[in-house]
């Protein structure tokens, strides 16, 4: 316990980056993209274009926010002295997953 001017302070704990971490990158970027493939295969012509352009800009927004929420796990990690190897891995796992993507689109 952390003293203020004599008296005990009460220490705030910090968000669980570790929750938020999985959280992005399960419901929204793979849940995303599993919605994103379903209406794209239940429609046609112009919806087609416009759908795909739609699940192409959330690729690139969620692989933005799962980088941004893996470097504040990991110096949330660091700060608390543990392993930040889920930030590693989802990293990683994105740009995987991103890569078979486009491979799988060609």
């Amino acid at each position: 316990m952390y003293t203020f001017s004599g008296k005990p302070a009460a220490i705030t704990k910090s968000p669980s980056y570790e929750n938020t971490l999985a959280g992005i990158f399960w419901f929204f970027y793979v849940g995303g993209n599993v919605v994103g493939k379903l209406l794209l295969f239940w429609t046609t012509d112009i919806t087609f274009k416009i759908i795909f352009g739609a699940v192409i800009l959330w690729n690139i927004f969620m692989i933005y926010c799962v980088f941004d929420f893996a470097d504040e796990y990991k110096a949330s990690a660091i700060h608390e002295g543990k392993t930040y190897g889920w930030a590693t891995a989802a990293k990683i796992a994105i740009v995987l997953l991103t890569l078979s993507a486009i491979g799988n689109s060609l």
